[in-house]
């Protein structure tokens, strides 16, 4: 797959994750289930970007913080987006991390980690 299209489908799949923040209820399971109310327009969306790996790498984490560049360039002062590279591979410390973030106020998770499930 190009760069270009890569580009593009990780922009893609972000705008719909802004879109369902924006129309759907809260999920009724999981660790989801803590996650705050949905956003009012207007309102800053806070994304953290979990990579397993060292961003200066320039392997998979380095083009997921590419991607996280092109949000912020994109949509400017209605995002924050955090990388967090090397996050913790076990799923305990991972919640653990994912539930510290979500008292933060951040409500999208992009997580690239090798082996990662979803929580």
């Amino acid at each position: 797959m190009g760069a270009y299209r890569r580009r593009h489908l990780l922009q893609t799949g972000a705008l719909l994750g802004l879109g369902s923040l924006l129309t759907q209820s809260r999920p009724q399971s999981g660790l989801a289930q803590e996650s705050p109310a949905p956003l009012s327009w207007g309102e800053q969306l806070q994304i953290a970007f979990l990579l397993g790996d060292d961003i200066k790498d320039f392997g998979w984490s380095h083009s997921h913080d590419q991607a996280r560049g092109h949000l912020v360039r994109q949509l400017g002062s209605a995002i924050v987006a955090v990388p967090i590279d090397r996050a913790p591979q076990s799923q305990p410390e991972t919640e653990n991390l994912i539930r510290h973030l979500i008292e933060a106020g951040y409500r999208l998770f992009f997580d690239t980690r090798i082996g990662a499930e979803p929580l």
